[in-house]
């Protein structure tokens, strides 16, 4: 397509477009149909089409639609396009920027989310887009970051305008210049306004209506009202709880209940976790997956283990890897080989690794993967309580359950395969825990 429409001189991507009038089945990514700026939507919308989708690893829907209906406003960013901004733009340019400053000097912290936007920014925002639209009307060719920023400021202007309890308001402020403050400076600040969506479903619920059907399918889906509440989902979707593809015996899953991996317990915790480590380990030797709360935590475990076991050979993520770093760790997970990598819950090596056989038979997972306390986080867990009441996980325990249920995933990838799973925390034997958990583990049973 690329090579085509540059040859005629037009764009790839509404050369695609242009195609999907041809065409049965479209394979791509979700944004296409539910962004806000997703031109199939559109197109499926004038023509009147009967759209059925198939949305695979719909564990990860939630975050990517919420993604699209969040937006991020710089200040620097305006402030860089305020030179080359035509003396018509100045005086509503410079209007916003001094309302971003106040609203950054009000805050006593630098990271806090609000329950509303200040009217003075809606309005700032409304008065300045209008301005750079009659101005680029003029210009319809012109290309450059001016536009760029009009974009930007059309995104947030848009989830502004729609802002309800769905979103939460987020002032993030750092300090920009390598000097001393006495004083609240505003131009001494980076600051950056987040509108967050939590709950798509005031967006997605209207789309959902009007396909044909849709199926969304993934091994770590969480609970049905978890999908149901988030995305909108008629009341009326069927469930259906398919049985593991594999003979639950392939799986040998245990707990290590007298361990603790919250975050003060974590430095005691690290010789009772290396010692169980090593004891699978000779028990079963082979490659190893342990999976750790953050890189840190990791990297302790990964060093006393070192120290203690040198014969056992390991390799750790790091937190910037590109795709031949992350080749080659995965490179290290050879057929018949002994030795541990350490990874982070969450990351790249969570899911979507496929190491069948001998290259992986085992996974300690040395975290419960909740979400880190903060300002933040009590918000959005107070906003969802609000919506849905209490003691439903949504904010933080069942996506986490998720993610656990995503990296035991790797160990057993074929009907051949066997393997071995630790759960290290005590709390993987509370009810609330046990009962997001897949029943073929056997933990309900048990706990």
């Amino acid at each position: 397509l690329r090579r085509i429409a540059l040859a005629h001189q037009i764009c790839p991507y509404y050369l695609g477009q242009e195609l999907l009038r041809w065409s049965d089945v479209m394979v791509g990514d979700v944004h296409h149909i539910f962004d806000p700026n997703g031109q199939v939507w559109s197109l499926a919308q004038a023509l009147d089409w009967k759209i059925g989708l198939l949305i695979d690893e719909a564990h990860n829907f939630i975050d990517r639609v919420r993604g699209m209906y969040s937006a991020d406003l710089g200040l620097s960013q305006l402030r860089s396009v305020l030179p080359i901004a035509p003396t018509s733009i100045h005086t509503k340019l410079n209007a916003l920027l001094r309302t971003i400053d106040h609203i950054a000097i009000e805050q006593a912290e630098q990271h806090v989310a609000l329950d509303a936007l200040p009217d003075a920014l809606v309005e700032g925002l409304q008065a300045l887009t209008t301005a750079l639209v009659e101005h680029f009307q003029k210009l319809p060719f012109a290309v450059g970051p001016l536009l760029n920023a009009l974009f930007q400021l059309l995104r947030f202007q848009r989830l502004a305008e729609s802002f309800g309890d769905h979103s939460i308001f987020e002032v993030k402020r750092s300090v920009t210049l390598d000097r001393s403050i006495d004083v609240l400076d505003a131009d001494a600040f980076e600051v950056v306004l987040t509108i967050r969506n939590i709950v798509p479903a005031p967006f997605t619920r209207f789309r959902f209506s009007q396909f044909h059907t849709a199926t969304l399918f993934s091994a770590t889906l969480g609970t049905a009202a978890y999908q149901r509440d988030l995305l909108g989902l008629p009341t009326d979707t069927a469930w259906i709880d398919v049985a593991a593809a594999f003979p639950p015996e392939n799986l040998v899953v245990r707990v290590a209940d007298r361990l603790s991996t919250r975050f003060p317990d974590r430095a005691k915790s690290l010789r009772a976790l290396t010692d169980l480590m090593t004891l699978q380990f000779d028990a079963q030797p082979g490659n190893y997956l342990a999976f750790f709360s953050s890189f840190e935590y990791a990297q302790q475990a990964a060093q006393l283990l070192a120290a203690r076991r040198p014969d056992v050979a390991q390799w750790r993520q790091r937190k910037s890897m590109d795709r031949a770093a992350r080749a080659d760790f995965l490179s290290r997970f050879e057929p018949q080989g002994t030795g541990v990598g350490f990874a982070v819950l969450g990351g790249v090596f969570a899911e979507g690794v496929d190491l069948p056989g001998s290259r992986l038979i085992g996974a300690f997972i040395a975290t419960l993967g909740l979400p880190p306390v903060s300002p933040v986080q009590d918000q959005v867990r107070a906003r969802l309580d609000k919506l849905f009441g209490e003691g439903h996980g949504y904010a933080d325990l069942v996506p986490a359950m998720q993610r656990v249920v995503q990296a035991a995933g790797r160990v057993v990838r074929t009907p051949e395969d066997r393997g071995w799973l630790w759960l290290m925390d005590d709390r993987y034997r509370r009810p609330e825990v046990v009962q997001l958990l897949p029943i073929s583990w056997g933990l309900r049973e048990n706990g």
